[in-house]
């Protein structure tokens, strides 16, 4: 096993690599593992490096954490990824690998929450693996199916013991607080 084979600097993202098959693990648990720009830049050199790495077959994306896989952008990096609305670029059009020519297969695992940015690296997964307890939304969806992870109601939306689980439409923002909420958010 070699842990980051190319000697790349990482600070937001962990790799290794054993037996042909790298792991990719977004390490900022303490932002649910929200992408920053450093985390963006870590991600491009790592998709092109894996790309060009004849060693490795296959790859597997995770996030660090039972609690979240990655919650898209952090919300405390945003004026640093620089903003105009005349050169708008969008923040997440680095960190998927088929963005940056990494056509090795990926397995995303998924443990805990996959909402906003992370759709730009799930989307380009070839095999999407969620955690029990995994939960996909997007906060910009005015509306969502939204399905709590517990057998019996817990959502507040029926209220009810026999709830099959799936509750639509439900407001996004609604859904995304009672998901939060407990995580202090």
């Amino acid at each position: 096993m070699s842990t980051n084979p190319d000697g790349l600097e990482l600070t937001r993202v962990a790799l290794e690599v054993s037996e042909g098959i790298a792991t990719v693990m977004l390490d900022r648990p303490d932002v649910h593992n929200a992408f920053d720009p450093p985390m963006v830049n870590e991600l491009a050199r790592i998709w092109q490096s894996l790309r060009l790495d004849p060693d490795v077959r296959a790859i597997i994306l995770t996030g660090r954490g039972e609690k979240a896989f990655c919650t898209g952008i952090d919300r405390s990096s945003v004026d640093d990824f620089h903003f105009d609305p005349l050169t708008y670029e969008d923040p997440g059009r680095l960190i998927g690998p088929k963005a940056q020519h990494c056509w090795k297969p990926i397995v995303a695992a998924v443990n805990g929450m996959a909402c906003g940015g992370a759709f730009y690296m799930l989307g380009e997964a070839d095999v999407i693996l969620a955690a029990e307890h995994a939960t996909f939304f997007d906060p910009t969806s005015p509306t969502a199916w939204w399905r709590p992870t517990s057998r019996s109601c817990c959502c507040g939306v029926c209220r009810s013991a026999r709830c099959s689980g799936w509750h639509w439409p439900v407001r996004t923002s609604e859904s995304a607080r009672r998901l939060l909420s407990p995580l202090g958010w």
